[in-house]
């Protein structure tokens, strides 16, 4: 599915970030990835080479794990599908809010 399509299928809101983490393919090899924004479900990832479609795939920060599948690849994006998401990206989102205010005192 191209990006374009898969936009217009969203309905959760997205929050934007940009965190570095990992993605796991067929249990070994892995990615650097850029998380740039996540939803309940999902997640925008970015990288210079990503899976295809329908690829199976861990997304890995630290020590949080999330089970996710590539719906599209558009250029150096994809999205991911999950329905663990949301539960994680709380936890991805407070530690990126805790190092802010890190940076910001």
């Amino acid at each position: 599915m191209e990006a374009s399509a898969a936009s217009d299928l969203r309905v959760e809101s997205r929050n934007n970030i940009f965190v570095i983490a990992v993605l796991d393919v067929d249990c070994g090899s892995t990615t650097p990835v850029r998380v740039r924004n996540l939803s309940q479900n999902g997640a925008l990832v970015e990288a210079s080479a990503l899976p295809p479609v329908g690829t199976a795939v861990l997304l890995k920060r630290g020590s949080l794990c999330v089970d996710a599948q590539v719906v599209w690849v558009d250029q150096q994006r994809a999205g991911l599908l999950s329905d663990h998401v949301g539960r994680q990206c709380r936890l991805i989102g407070r530690s990126v809010a805790a190092h802010r205010g890190r940076i910001s005192s």
